[in-house]
């Protein structure tokens, strides 16, 4: 067989497997997507806002330039640092995706999951995530987008403040505009606008939780899943001085405070998310300064707990979770060996002084070193864990208390071993990791991409085939994994 013949026959191939358009028409004009051979359309970087940077966004109401509107791939990622020097992705990069099942119509009033991602709101975009699947399986509406990450999405100004507009949380307005777009356009994608849920993990989870106390979010969503998030936001002085520190690096603090602004705004966009890398762990693991919320006094009026204690919550269903050994996936990247002396003072350094005696002993008592004084990494990882999972009970029971929607909590335990053949996987999945952080999103997503093992639904009994040539990371064959669901 010629060399020409094979080509030819794997470009027919091809042919025969690519997508047949899918076409919705929105208020500013008809969109063009990918009918997929799964059974689900895809509609990808839609435009759905604009913004200036340091500025609130605005929803996109005017036409699109080209009819239809070419949305078979996804848009740019927000402009992000990729490493301590260079950058990834745009300032213009407000964009939406959507998957439905390809039978759904506009009057199908499917309900709708939208997604936000994670990432320590330094980094991440929405592209990873593809939702087909998940869409022709729960027979739903599946959204995400891209909102403004680090410095760009959480740094406050006092000239703003002064003015009564919100400063420092950029991106959660960001993510209320989306869930302005999914109310307005969703039903033309069969989706019901009156049944919208949001979920997210890591620090997207974090920002779920924001939504569900921040009162302007009341009526955006329905219902809210936390993957391993936590309620949390900065106080507007450390993140005033977080902007100073930034201004200083970009020269901008030599004309005083009231021109930081201007100067920020004026200053080359890549300079003002290269100066976060302040401190990096690793050349490529630079967070340097931290962002997130800012209690502004505006969007967000006092402290997120405090608001949820007293039962200031938005009328919202809420499941909260967390992975059995979330934590280890961390520690294991901070840590490659913990000797038992150094152990022991971490464990003091993780309470606070008035309680440290008391706590520190505790917690020294139920995870005392290992016998191994090489590697205290596992038990580390074990007390994190708990500490965070004890942190999910509580927010539990403050969102039970509320009163507001039902409330439901869950632990995520599975996990798998790989072998030494895949060594991307197991370089954090060895033998004592665990369930760890994001380990549940693979699945959530129900693409299992590393992990040649049976996978069904739960309304599909029984497992499904094992192949050994599918994947080149193989696993435990006796292994199957059902897609959470009632007991039957």
């Amino acid at each position: 067989v010629s060399m020409w013949s094979i080509v030819t026959l794997h470009l027919l191939a091809h042919l025969s497997s690519a997508s047949r358009p899918a076409f919705a028409r929105t208020s500013c004009g008809t969109v063009r997507g990918n009918q997929l051979p799964n059974g689900a359309d895809e509609f990808l970087g839609i435009p759905f806002g604009y913004a200036e940077r340091f500025e609130a966004p605005q929803l996109r109401e005017a036409p699109y330039p080209q009819q239809p509107f070419d949305a078979t791939y996804f848009g740019p990622a927000c402009l992000q640092t990729l490493t301590s020097n260079t950058t990834y992705g745009k300032e213009d990069c407000l964009v939406m995706n959507v998957w439905k099942p390809s039978n759904a119509t506009n009057a199908s009033s499917l309900p709708v999951l939208v997604y936000i991602y994670g990432g320590s709101n330094d980094f991440g975009e929405a592209e990873p995530y593809n939702a087909s699947q998940m869409a022709v399986a729960q027979n739903s509406i599946i959204a995400s987008f891209n909102y403004r990450v680090g410095p760009l999405a959480f740094l406050p100004f006092k000239e703003q403040l002064a003015e009564n507009k919100s400063s420092g949380n950029f991106a959660l307005l960001d993510m209320q505009l989306a869930l302005k777009w999914v109310r307005k356009e969703i039903h033309h994608f069969g989706g019901n606008e009156a049944t919208v849920g949001i979920f997210g993990q890591s620090s997207g989870a974090g920002n779920v939780e924001l939504l569900t106390v921040i009162p302007s979010s009341n009526g955006l969503f329905q219902a809210a899943i936390s993957q391993s998030g936590g309620l949390s936001a900065m106080s507007l002085e450390d993140a005033l001085n977080t902007t100073r520190k930034i201004g200083e690096k970009l020269n901008c603090t030599q004309r005083g405070y009231k021109s930081l602004l201007r100067c920020m705004k004026e200053t080359n966009g890549d300079q003002v998310v290269i100066a976060q890398a302040a401190n990096c762990i690793t050349p490529n693991y630079c967070i340097g300064l931290s962002f997130g919320a800012v209690i502004d006094g505006i969007l967000i009026p006092e402290s997120p707990k405090k608001m949820l204690e007293e039962g200031r919550v938005n009328d919202v269903h809420i499941m909260y979770g967390m992975n059995t050994n979330d934590s280890y996936l961390f520690t294991r990247q901070s840590y490659q060996s913990l000797d038992r002396k150094s152990y022991i003072k971490l464990v003091r350094s993780m309470f606070k002084s008035s309680e440290r005696a008391t706590a520190a002993k505790r917690a020294l008592e139920m995870y005392p070193p290992l016998d191994d004084p090489e590697d205290n990494t596992p038990v580390l990882g074990w007390l994190q864990s708990d500490k965070e999972l004890c942190a999910t009970k509580r927010l539990v029971r403050m969102y039970a208390r509320a009163g507001k929607g039902r409330v439901f909590l869950y632990r995520y335990n599975y996990w798998f071993q790989s072998n030494e053949t895949c060594t991307a996987v197991a370089n954090y999945h060895d033998s004592e990791l665990g369930s760890v952080h994001q380990d549940e999103v693979t699945f959530v997503f129900g693409k299992p991409i590393y992990m040649n093992i049976g996978y069904s639904n739960c309304s599909e009994p029984g497992w499904a085939g094992y192949s050994p040539s599918c994947l080149g990371c193989h696993f435990n064959k006796k292994v199957g994994v059902f897609q959470i669901g009632n007991d039957n």
